[in-house]
């Protein structure tokens, strides 16, 4: 029983010691996933400053409407496309959508994105998150508005698919077509 007693005593401070370094080590390891976490997310912040493409569109026939796509980064495997338009009217809904294809040779509607609402200024915008699957890098796409009976009304062509619509270009233009 002595015995049991002094060897008992003889771990006290041994475990106390082994507690003490899985102390240290936890938190050594909190501060490192803690470092990896912000370094992560710094680096996501450049790629979303960074990538991002800027689509001219062009008024199609005689809609006078004029704007900009622009799309960029959001999150792992998203991308956000705001659509920015002039000379539309107030109170009216503009449906646009990202189609496949180009403003000269279109194609079907690739993603509906969300319709943008005509302001007292006669300016209007909208963003839509989209999953990045939706691009693929060897085919073409362009964004269109329309007026609100269908027809279409501004065009440009996304002219750089290698990051998913993204790329650390300036501004791409679109076409005029009548």
């Amino acid at each position: 029983m002595k015995t049991t007693r002094i060897l008992a005593w003889a771990l006290v401070p041994m475990v106390a010691i082994a507690c003490q370094g899985r102390e240290a080590q936890q938190e050594q390891g909190g501060e490192q996933a803690t470092q990896q976490a912000a370094q992560g997310q710094e680096a996501a912040g450049q790629m979303q400053e960074s990538a991002a493409q800027t689509v001219t569109m062009s008024s199609k026939g005689e809609s006078g409407i004029t704007g900009t796509a622009t799309l960029s980064a959001a999150g792992g495997d998203s991308v956000q496309i705001q659509v920015s338009l002039k000379g539309i009217d107030a109170g009216k809904s503009y449906p646009t959508h990202v189609h496949h294809g180009s403003c000269e040779a279109e194609g079907g509607v690739a993603q509906p994105l969300n319709s943008v609402e005509g302001q007292s200024d006669g300016t209007g915008s909208s963003t839509t998150t989209v999953a990045h699957s939706l691009f693929m890098p060897d085919s073409s796409y362009f964004v269109q508005s329309h007026l609100p009976d269908g027809t279409p009304a501004a065009c440009g062509d996304i002219t750089d698919m290698s990051h998913g619509g993204m790329s650390d270009s300036a501004s791409m233009s679109g076409e005029d077509s009548m």
